[in-house]
């Protein structure tokens, strides 16, 4: 790869200016006594298609890419992830968290929720965005494979246009 397409991934990420999405990324999965352990690097180390180490000295491997993964070695290549880097790993390591979900409450909700969900989105599985919202009283979901996961900030206007035709009451 070139400079220029290197420099435009690692531009790409934002760690150095997404402190809190790089170290609560995989805390926020987090439920019952299971801590993240750096889930991310313990499932790569399981697929060899994913080892950068063979790939570098066998020119004819793939070069395979991890998409949101978050990786203990980015608390010391990103200056700012550096900065946090104790903190990210208390987070990895921390075993005590709560339900994510209270699906008593979701079943009597009484607030709108209206739930962008896309089908072929490689980051969150359609079928558990559809189950969770089905648990959620009252929620309407615009499905549309005409966007994918970053539609929120890549078609802000189109993904709000969809969310508000949702809407069967008025606003002024």
């Amino acid at each position: 790869m070139t400079r220029a397409t290197t420099n435009t991934i690692d531009q790409s990420s934002g760690f150095d200016t997404n402190i809190l999405y790089a170290i609560l990324h995989e805390a926020i999965y987090c439920q019952g006594k299971q801590a993240s352990n750096w889930s991310a690097e313990r499932v790569l180390a399981n697929l060899p298609g994913f080892d950068h180490e063979a790939a570098l000295q066998d020119e004819s491997r793939p070069v395979y890419f991890t998409g949101e993964m978050v990786f203990p070695f980015m608390l010391e290549t990103y200056s700012e992830l550096k900065k946090v880097a104790g903190v990210a790993d208390l987070l990895a390591k921390d075993g005590d968290w709560s339900e994510l979900y209270d699906l008593a409450q979701l079943r009597k909700n009484d607030v709108p929720v209206y739930a962008a969900v896309y089908m072929e989105d490689m980051y969150v599985d359609f079928g558990y965005s559809m189950e969770l919202a089905g648990e959620i009283k009252g929620c309407k979901t615009m499905i549309t494979n005409q966007m994918y996961h970053n539609a929120v900030s890549s078609k802000t206007d189109e993904v709000l246009a969809g969310l508000w035709k949702l809407r069967t009451d008025t606003i002024d």
